[in-house]
């Protein structure tokens, strides 16, 4: 399976107008075919996502927008495939100005957002800004709607349970576990 990025849609940055512009992608079933294998996902039957362009002051370029996905992920537990929706927003900042040329005065970014991405050859790939933003979605320990019942039949506890006992644990040894495990013994305060 190749793993080229069939779902390449570029923008030259260099022509990009002061307005910017929106984009509507949605992933062919090739395309689909060559992402599922890519992010190892048992298949992907819907991918798109809408968004805007725009260039803003200092060299940066914001894409910004929302994904949505149909996809089969192997559980880790049962290994058996099931169906998960994944649907985000996300914003991407491209700087055109290389490292060196980043201008001296204050470039206010926003907290939740990582450092510009340089662009490459003039051109950011949105396909591949999609994909990478899935992958970024992805639970990386997924589990199936059978995943508790399969754990429980080898003795281990789900973490709600495990919490529970946990707790149970904390109260059963609280400061005074060791004076009624004492009193329990026949031994009484004050006896020698």
């Amino acid at each position: 399976m190749p793993t080229r990025n069939l779902f390449a849609h570029p923008v030259q940055v260099d022509q990009l107008k002061a307005e910017g512009f929106s984009f509507d992608l949605v992933a062919g079933p090739d395309e689909r075919a060559v992402i599922a294998h890519r992010l190892d996902l048992a298949g992907l039957s819907r991918l798109a996502a809408k968004g805007r362009v725009a260039p803003l002051p200092h060299g940066l370029v914001e894409v910004e927008g929302a994904f949505e996905a149909d996809l089969s992920q192997r559980c880790v537990v049962t290994l058996d495939p099931f169906e998960a929706e994944v649907a985000l927003p996300f914003r991407r900042l491209f700087t055109t100005l290389p490292e060196t040329d980043a201008p001296l005065g204050e470039i206010v970014v926003d907290d939740a957002t990582d450092e510009p991405e340089p662009v490459e050859a003039g051109m950011i790939d949105l396909g591949e800004v999609v994909v990478e933003e899935l992958s970024l979605g992805l639970d990386p320990y997924p589990r199936g709607p059978g995943a508790d019942e399969a754990l429980r039949r080898h003795g281990i506890l789900s973490e709600e349970e495990a919490e529970a006992k946990a707790a149970a644990d904390a109260r059963a040894a609280g400061p005074f576990a060791a004076l009624a495990a004492l009193r329990g013994k026949g031994g009484r305060s004050g006896e020698s």
